[in-house]
């Protein structure tokens, strides 16, 4: 197995390690937001959404317009059971994302590390609405 390390995105704490398996579940006690995990082929993380309005259009459109900035990444979002295409601004008005959700990103392909990372910090930004 071969476990990769990046820096926190927020600058502290140091190298955090990352797994090659994906969790079948959250795991509230474990979960580390913001930090990458996966394999070469797809990476993840999860995201905690602190806007008090949660996702509604403009969030969405943030989240999309940033996604579709990487044509050669795919992205999608789980919450719970359900998974989406993360470049569909629907499908994030309908996912039904209140206050204090977690969101697991996924993406595969070129820049997918990137993307999630700048999608950790909108969602840290609370999308610049508060």
């Amino acid at each position: 197995m071969d476990d990769t390390t990046r820096q926190n995105y927020t600058g502290e704490g140091g190298l955090a390690k990352a797994t090659l398996t994906l969790p079948e579940q959250n795991n509230t006690e474990n979960t580390k937001y913001g930090i990458i995990s996966g394999s070469n082929s797809y990476r993840h993380t999860w995201v905690l959404l602190k806007n008090k309005y949660g996702i509604h259009a403009r969030p969405s459109a943030k989240i999309v317009e940033l996604a579709k900035q990487y044509a050669q990444c795919e992205i999608w979002a789980e919450k719970g059971s359900v998974k989406i295409d993360a470049k569909d601004i629907m499908a994030w008005m309908t996912l039904g994302v209140p206050f204090g959700s977690e969101v697991r990103l996924i993406a595969k392909g070129k820049g997918c590390v990137e993307v999630l990372e700048k999608m950790v910090v909108l969602f840290d930004s609370k999308f610049n609405e508060e």
